[in-house]
């Protein structure tokens, strides 16, 4: 984007690369810029491992890392408060889900039909179960990417900032395999 547009410093240029193979996908996210700016890519798409369309709520997710969890307000606004990561290792979806996971590089998610296993570079994975949609939960987001409201955060890890000299690089692959795969 031009400088200034959307309000950030700037000139940026942005490339997504994705590269599939027999069973797996990789996201490659890149941005360049010819000043100090933010940066923070994503991906959302939408899961149902189930084979119809469905409530995901017995779909079990495994996120390893996950330290913490970014608190939000009623609004779901980050507050800057990293909490405990209140879930075990695994658990199934059966609430709704808008929360950042941080330190969280690897994540398992099964249901009925298949599974996902998911590694990334990024410093948290954010899950969400479709809560605002026409009909809600019916799949499940896993989007990679730094914490939210990192610029505004002095203690978030602020991989955000991107220069001429350190460009925004990050990698999420995905492998689809039966829903009793280990990763």
């Amino acid at each position: 984007g031009p400088q200034r547009g959307d309000g950030f410093p700037g000139n940026r240029v942005a490339r997504v690369a994705y590269a599939v193979g027999d069973a797996t996908l990789s996201v490659e996210f890149e941005c360049r810029t010819d000043a100090p700016t933010v940066v923070s890519m994503t991906n959302h798409a939408y899961w149902n491992l189930n084979g119809r369309p469905s409530d995901v709520s017995n779909h079990e997710l495994e996120l390893r890392g996950a330290r913490s969890v970014v608190e939000i307000d009623d609004q779901l606004v980050p507050t800057g408060t990293l909490l405990p990561n209140p879930y075990a290792p695994a658990f199934f979806l059966d609430r709704d889900l808008d929360h950042t996971f941080v330190g969280a590089s690897r994540a398992l998610l099964r249901g009925e039909t298949a599974s996902i296993a998911l590694e990334t570079t990024q410093p948290g994975i954010h899950v969400y179960t479709a809560n605002f949609l026409p009909e809600p939960h019916t799949a499940v987001c896993l989007e990679t990417q730094h914490l939210p409201d990192s610029p505004n955060q002095p203690h978030f890890p602020l991989g955000t900032l991107v220069t001429p000299d350190s460009p925004y690089a990050h990698r999420t692959t995905l492998a689809f395999g039966s829903p009793t795969v280990a990763s």
